[in-house]
């Protein structure tokens, strides 16, 4: 299946499986599996407290795909696999969902390609499937991903005090939340 977003650099493709190759001839799911496996990558996600297994890893395909209630995509640069994001545990009925993504590739952490993916996302979430809200939380110690949502336009609707456990500490997990009114506003300025 073709690319579904493209900017620049940036793409986005329908998530399938993990068993093809990008134009640096390594494969996504050789890559995929060192990404789940480092702990910088993971730090901010439960990839890092529960490692997957072979078996969970290969069968994250179909899992994925077949969920009505998620959106995954892969997220090339310069046609190389370099991260995953979606729009997951949407709820169709009170029309929200919650963006999720990592880049696996740590040269290009800072690059502004989670900016363009999340801006991808919110178009696909609000313009393509018909949500009203988007919601997402990270760790406050994740400065990127909290400055990254500040600037799409997200709100900060909460705080969860001490909760998460990272590196052996208690972290607050910051809540953020956008609705389609407030995005369409956004993408003016954009």
């Amino acid at each position: 299946m073709g690319c579904i977003y493209r900017k620049d650099r940036i793409a986005l493709y329908p998530f399938d499986n993990l068993l093809g190759s990008s134009a640096d001839g390594v494969y996504d799911l050789d890559k995929y599996k060192t990404w789940m496996t480092d702990s910088e990558v993971t730090k901010f996600n439960s990839h890092g407290l529960f490692p997957k297994s072979k078996r969970e890893i290969d069968s994250f395909g179909k899992e994925a795909s077949s969920n009505q209630n998620q959106v995954t995509w892969k997220i090339y640069y310069n046609d190389n696999f370099i991260g995953m994001c979606s729009l997951q545990g949407i709820d169709w009925i009170n029309r929200s969902g919650e963006v999720a993504i990592y880049i696996g590739e740590k040269s290009l952490w800072g690059k502004g390609i989670s900016k363009t993916a999340i801006m991808f996302m919110l178009d696909h979430g609000f313009n393509r499937l018909g949500l009203n809200r988007i919601w997402s939380g990270t760790a406050s110690t994740n400065i990127a991903m909290n400055v990254i949502f500040q600037k799409m336009g997200f709100k900060k609707e909460g705080c969860f005090r001490d909760g998460t456990f990272l590196d052996g500490n208690f972290d607050d997990v910051n809540s953020y939340g956008i609705l389609k009114k407030d995005w369409d506003k956004k993408t003016k300025e954009l």
